[in-house]
């Protein structure tokens, strides 16, 4: 039985029809992880260019959310790899798993972005 109602195809074809499916999905869920990576970058990027220009040193505090953002980015980044990864090499669950890992590093964003303002 082949999933998402590709049921009445059978044989290799409707194999491959599924393995593209699962893959469009895998990637279409994969898209707000992949933009949050982009912001928590584009975030580096503005730290770098102020800690560039300041005069004095940054304090403690500063470097801890660089450190906290760089992190972010990079798990996002090798989860988002781990997941095609496995996507390509037919391991759903280790895509999954790696999947999930990507939206929980993307949710500080995803929060900060959907809240209602105050």
């Amino acid at each position: 039985m082949l999933s998402l109602g590709l049921q009445g195809r059978g044989g290799a074809g409707g194999a491959r029809v599924t393995r593209q499916v699962r893959r469009l999905l895998l990637a279409l869920a994969a898209a707000p992880c992949a933009y949050a990576a982009l912001v928590y970058g584009w975030q580096l990027v503005e730290f770098g260019g102020f800690a560039v220009r300041l005069d004095e040193t940054l304090p403690g505090s500063a470097w801890m959310q660089i450190g906290l953002v760089a992190a972010q980015t990079v798990v996002i980044a090798a989860a988002l790899a781990a997941a095609w990864q496995g996507a390509v090499q037919e391991r759903h669950r280790m895509a999954a798993t790696a999947l999930a890992v990507a939206w929980l590093a993307s949710a500080p964003l995803w929060v900060m972005l959907l809240r209602p303002p105050f």
